[in-house]
């Protein structure tokens, strides 16, 4: 007889998608965890490489492997979701990578019963790692809306992405993942986030996120992606206004990131035209310099403020400044 819900402590929820490039190296960074009391869910999504060749293949480890027709990602989640029975869940990309210690440290600290687990995590470029990205975080004990606010302002790198988190399965009681092909993980992540009531950080557990996958989704982005882009960061704020109202002044900095955000990623898509990418850019250059009219009055650093100004000196300059940063690795 299966397991029933809630019986195994931790679900690992991985969609897969045409990696068998990276795949390999996700799962022999599996098979040397702690993987008692996990349950570990592949779903394939109608890859057309020999990624679901490999998942079948895998025999280093207990684990379920689901296929689908290609739907997107958030459908994958979605389905591994229904099948998930872990107390809580944790979220892996399967291009990314984890620390040899990653799952038993997340699994020893989630005996005192935390609502959320932030891991650390790095970038990773060239099969090489940057600095510690979650550094910033000084204690083991954070607050949510601590969380909350260095993700809108992009403090330490902290973001409303899925991965470096272990959530309690109770944080996704009706909440799916809305079914469209960017930006899909923000808003429930935001949402759960909102409703846990103590979170902890591990720092000596990590998350390695591959930074430079040239036909990753992130530099694939059509223009209604971008669109969608912002209305999700628009349905997050009234998320996070709901719970905290306080954090307005946060939010309206978001939204000045965000329209910088969609800027920088006009520049980096290989989905929309030379022509397109400058009447783009442009729209949310002034958006965004609307926004601006009120940084005086935002708590934010001066050279981060210097830094939006100069992304919005216009297109050229832009991509002189991403040429730059790719230049130094950063």
């Amino acid at each position: 007889m299966g397991k029933s819900a809630n019986d195994f402590l931790l679900s690992i929820i991985i969609p897969v998608y045409n990696v068998s490039k990276y795949l390999p190296r996700l799962v022999d960074s599996l098979s040397i965890q702690d993987l008692a009391d996990v349950q570990i869910i592949f779903i394939d999504d109608g890859s057309t490489d020999n990624s679901l060749e490999i998942l079948n293949s895998i025999d280093k480890f207990a684990c379920i492997v689901i296929h689908q027709d290609n739907k997107g990602v958030a459908a994958a989640r979605n389905n591994g979701l229904a099948k998930a029975k872990g107390r809580y869940y944790t979220f892996i990309d399967p291009d990314d990578n984890i620390s040899p210690n990653y799952i038993s440290k997340i699994k020893s600290n989630l005996r005192s019963n935390p609502d959320l687990l932030l891991t650390n995590f790095y970038y990773s470029r060239n099969g090489k790692l940057g600095k510690s990205l979650n550094s910033v975080i000084s204690s083991r004990e954070i607050t949510p809306v601590e969380i909350l606010k260095m993700i809108l302002t992009g403090t330490g790198s902290l973001n409303g992405v899925l991965w470096g988190k272990v959530f309690s399965a109770k944080l996704f009681d009706s909440n799916p993942f809305p079914i469209q092909r960017a930006y899909s993980d923000h808003v429930p992540c935001i949402k759960a986030i909102c409703r846990a009531k103590r979170a902890i950080y591990v720092k000596d557990a990590y998350y390695i996120y591959t930074a430079d996958r040239s036909d990753s989704l992130q530099n694939k982005q059509t223009e209604n992606d971008l669109r969608d882009g912002i209305r999700i960061i628009e349905d997050a704020h009234r998320i996070i206004l709901h719970y905290y109202p306080s954090l307005k002044e946060y939010t309206d900095m978001d939204l000045i990131r965000t329209y910088i955000d969609i800027c920088v990623r006009v520049c980096t898509s290989c989905k929309i035209t030379s022509k397109d990418k400058r009447r783009i850019f442009s729209a949310n250059r002034r958006a965004a310099k609307v926004a601006l009219k009120n940084i005086g009055k935002i708590n934010v650093h001066a050279l981060r403020k210097i830094s939006y100004i100069v992304l919005l000196d216009g297109y050229g300059p832009t991509i002189v400044a991403l040429k730059v940063a790719m230049l130094l690795g950063k």
